[in-house]
Order: C-alpha cells, then structure tokens, then sequence
C-alpha cells in the first residue's frame, strides 16, 4: 500500500484517547487489486488506524476524504488535556519516510518486530520476540 483515502475521524479533536482505540477509517484499492483480486474483482478495503498510546486527540492534519501517502502524519496526539490548545498548534513534518525538512531533525526509520521479520526484503529467518 503506497496510499489511502482518509474515510472518516472517530475520534474528536480534544477527545480522550485509550490504548487501541480506532482513531480513523483509511480506505485503499491497492490491497484489494495486488492480494485479493479474484477474477474481475476491484474492490475497496477499508482498514482502522489505532491509538499506540493513551491521551487526547490535539488536531486532524487532514480532512475525511483526502487522498495521502503512506508516511504522511494525520493526527496530532498529545499526553494531557492542558496540552491540547498547544499542541494542536504543532506542524509535523510532510512526510515520515522521506528527508527532513531543512531545520528538522532526521526522523527515525520504523523497525520491523520480530513477528513481522519475515517481511523484511531478503530475510530468511524469524526470530521470536523475548
């Protein structure tokens, strides 16, 4: 998947957010037509983005029913209830995978778990986590 059309918001800016709650709906064609086309079926999958961490819900960076890149920030999420006013204000840089923008840092690469080892390019073992 290299992009997705933001479905709809679930949760609300200023709204407490828990541990795995489904943040929002992203809807992409490209999962159905390269894993799960049968025949002349093109279908849409629509998948949930879920909280990795508790607080509140600061901003929505974009709006239900835009097209975006994969790595592009949708949502700023903040630790404390105080520090929604602010951090709403804060603006992430355009896209996680690609450079930094000048004056930002450099972002860290996501790692690949050990349960999700065997989707690194060119692996050919799995390890367990522990």
């Amino acid at each position: 998947m290299t992009q997705g059309r933001l479905v709809k918001w679930l949760k609300a800016p200023g709204e407490r957010v828990g541990l795995y709650d489904v943040l929002c709906e992203v809807s992409t064609e490209e999962i159905a037509e390269k894993e799960f086309r049968v025949g002349d079926f093109a279908g849409v999958v629509t998948l949930v983005v879920e909280a990795h961490d508790e607080g509140f819900m600061a901003a929505h960076l974009h709006a239900a029913g835009e097209q975006l890149q994969v790595g592009v920030p949708i949502a700023v999420l903040c630790e404390e209830e105080e520090q929604v006013a602010a951090a709403a204000a804060f603006k992430p840089i355009a896209n996680v995978y690609s450079e930094p923008a000048p004056g930002w840092p450099q972002q860290p690469q996501p790692a690949i778990l050990a349960w999700q080892a065997h989707l690194a390019k060119g692996s050919q073992t799995v390890k367990c986590m522990g």
